[in-house]
């Protein structure tokens, strides 16, 4: 019973981003192409100031799985804090 729960668990998989302009993509992309599909992706905007915002807008367009949540510049530590409030699933990987 156990192992059909997880198997069906929701994973968050939690992504801090400042200035990320530049890979956020790829980051993005290889996530959404895991075969396990039960997955909320939770991006932090930690303030940038790049295009980061509009990458992340248009990836949140198109699938509701991603979860932008912008905020003034706090930091890493911050922002893991923030994760485990944000986070719905049963696992999650920072």
């Amino acid at each position: 019973m156990i192992k059909k729960q997880i198997k069906h668990a929701l994973v968050s998989v939690i992504i801090p981003a400042y200035n990320a302009d530049k890979f956020i993509d790829t980051c993005i992309n290889s996530i959404m192409c895991q075969s396990y599909t039960e997955i909320e992706i939770i991006i932090i905007n930690d303030g940038s100031d790049d295009k980061t915002s509009e990458i992340l807008n248009e990836y949140a367009s198109v699938d509701d799985r991603i979860i932008i949540y912008n905020q003034s510049n706090h930091g890493l530590v911050y922002s893991k804090k923030r994760f485990r409030i944000c986070q719905r699933g049963i696992l999650y990987f920072c």
